[in-house]
């Protein structure tokens, strides 16, 4: 049985932050705290209007008109806002989306669209990732907007399209937010890609069985990012990019798109390369389940449903209000709130079939990927957890029952215990947060692509430990994301600037770049790195020192959550 030595934090030992870490960047804390925004940003952009001094403007062609953005000293091109869609709100809301109407002139491309209607989260861990600088961006449903980072122009060279979905799950966040600016990235020879799209209820409320002209509404959000990519293969090359090389790659609720992407049968063809970062889609919602979950939500709405076109003129704050209530327990204690929330839906057509579960879908068989997930996720996932790094034995039994049912406790805590003998019950529960919301399911994704032998998998973990909050977060779920975006210092709560924060996300963003450029990861920042498959496990582990493992899940790991159902608590 092979067994591994957890540090105090849930670390394996030898990948520890230093004190010395966190106190070079302590004092940050106080002040980002009370300012809300990062104490540094990037050459020449500003969170408000792009055409200050020492900016010029730049104009660029769209198949619906010219944009004009700006261009900073050292040569970044930005256009922010530019609409693929039509607003989204009156008839088009629940409606897949449409095309937007060309214009005349040049349309201004300087400042943040609007970002998608959602209910913001004041966690943690949103504090510990976005720390660094608000949403820009009012909320509105004319949200179907993009913005593009390019060093080039049309008459250029083409270089790899990085298009970065953002994470939130489906409900939440924006493609606006600091940590997936593309300023830097342009800056290393790709063409860069945020967007925002449709979200929660807006995005994926399931009402087909009230008629035709809903019929796709529980993947209207999914066709958004289709649209988004139908935007790039069109437009992209005015902007210096490649339409035949174009990466998507998202983290947490990004990485869900992607994976949910992978088996969108209207979205092949638009992309040639995938990452999926902490966020392994086996499956979407069965029509049956998502039809449910409506059902509850219209009963808390109180539409009458022999009118049920009347959700398209209500405010979407009512429709964000009723949602509020069905889920906070504080409004209705008597119910019980439904599992779930609104996503995407396996409907048989846009989504044909479970994406990787039992096995990998084959209309993206031929697509390179690059999956993984971060060493510590489940710090992130167990911080309302108020007594985690205190419990004892029986604290950590009473969880586990909570996880997997009281007579399955003794099972899984057995294997742990087996597994990683030294460690504590605190770590032991980190270490299962972190094998069941993502470890797991990173390595059956992998293991099912692969095993179609169509395309490479590459598969890594990120073992960085943040300094933040004292270093007890570690590596935790979302930390790789200013990494791979080269945004180091614009989340400074996750990574205190550190110089060896900023040398790990050069090498990071060579080899996500490389694999944008030619679909193989491998370049002269990284041991070589070969691919996934169920005879050979390598997996690229990510710290300031980078080094390949084989098979860093185990055996017995994977084969005890194959046969066990967590139960979310």
């Amino acid at each position: 049985m092979k067994k591994a030595k957890l540090d105090t934090s849930g670390r394996q030992a030898g990948m520890i932050g230093s004190r010395r870490r966190f106190l070079q960047g302590g004092a940050l804390l106080a002040v980002q705290a009370s300012l809300g925004a990062s104490a540094a940003s990037l050459a020449g952009e500003t969170y408000c209007n792009g055409l200050i001094k020492g900016n010029k403007e730049v104009t660029a062609d769209t198949t619906y008109g010219k944009v004009r953005g700006f261009q900073t000293p050292d040569g970044v091109k930005t256009f922010r806002g530019i609409p693929y869609g039509a607003d989204t709100s009156g008839k088009n809301r629940f409606m897949p989306p449409r095309k937007p109407a060309p214009w005349t002139g040049v349309r201004d491309a300087v400042e943040w669209g609007s970002i998608s209607p959602q209910m913001m989260s004041t966690s943690l861990g949103e504090t510990q990732m976005y720390l660094g600088g608000p949403t820009e961006g009012r909320q509105g449903e004319d949200c179907l907007v993009l913005n593009v980072w390019t060093t080039q122009q049309k008459a250029a060279a083409k270089l790899p399209v990085y298009v970065r979905i953002h994470g939130g799950g489906y409900s939440t966040g924006s493609g606006n937010r600091p940590l997936y600016i593309g300023h830097n990235a342009a800056r290393r020879g790709v063409v860069y890609v945020s967007m925002n799209h449709r979200l929660d209820i807006l995005g994926y409320m399931d009402l087909s069985k009230f008629g035709g002209q809903f019929e796709q509404s529980g993947n209207a959000g999914l066709l958004d990012l289709v649209l988004m990519l139908e935007w790039v293969r069109d437009n992209i090359e005015n902007f210096g990019g490649d339409p035949s090389r174009v990466m998507i790659a998202g983290e947490s609720g990004g990485g869900s798109k992607v994976s949910t992407l992978l088996g969108t049968a209207p979205a092949q063809g638009l992309f040639h390369r995938a990452v999926i970062e902490s966020g392994p889609a086996l499956t979407a919602r069965s029509r049956d389940d998502s039809s449910s979950f409506t059902d509850r939500y219209l009963a808390h709405l109180g539409v009458d449903k022999s009118k049920i076109a009347d959700v398209q003129s209500l405010p979407f704050t009512r429709l964000f209000e009723a949602y509020f209530t069905l889920m906070d327990r504080r409004w209705h204690p008597q119910d019980k709130p439904p599992q779930g929330n609104f996503s995407p839906v396996v409907d048989g057509a846009i989504i044909p079939q479970k994406m990787f579960e039992p096995t990998a879908t084959t209309l993206s068989a031929g697509i390179p990927l690059i999956i993984g997930h971060n060493k510590d996720e489940g710090t992130f996932f167990r911080q309302s957890d108020g007594e985690l790094y205190a419990i004892d034995d029986a604290g950590l039994k009473s969880r586990v029952a909570a996880m997997v049912g009281a007579e399955s406790a003794d099972q899984v805590i057995a294997v742990y215990r087996g597994v990683y003998p030294g460690a504590s019950p605190s770590q032991l529960m980190i270490q299962m947060g972190t094998d069941t919301s993502m470890g797991v399911r990173s390595a059956s994704l992998a293991e099912r692509k692969a095993d179609l032998r169509k395309a490479p998998v590459y598969m890594f973990r990120f073992d960085w430990p943040s300094p933040c909050f004292d270093g007890r977060f570690g590596a935790t779920h979302g930390l790789e994301i200013p990494f791979v975006t080269d945004n180091i210092s614009e989340m400074q709560v996750m990574t205190h600037d550190l110089p060896e924060a900023h040398a790990l996300s050069a090498k990071m963003m060579d080899t996500w770049i490389s694999f944008a450029t030619t679909g193989d990861p491998n370049n002269k920042s990284i041991p070589l790195w070969r691919p996934y498959s169920s005879a050979e496990r390598t997996v690229m582990l990510f710290d300031n020192e980078i080094r390949p493992v084989s098979d860093p899940h185990g055996a017995e790991i994977r084969k005890l959550w194959s046969t066990l159902t967590v139960v979310r608590t």
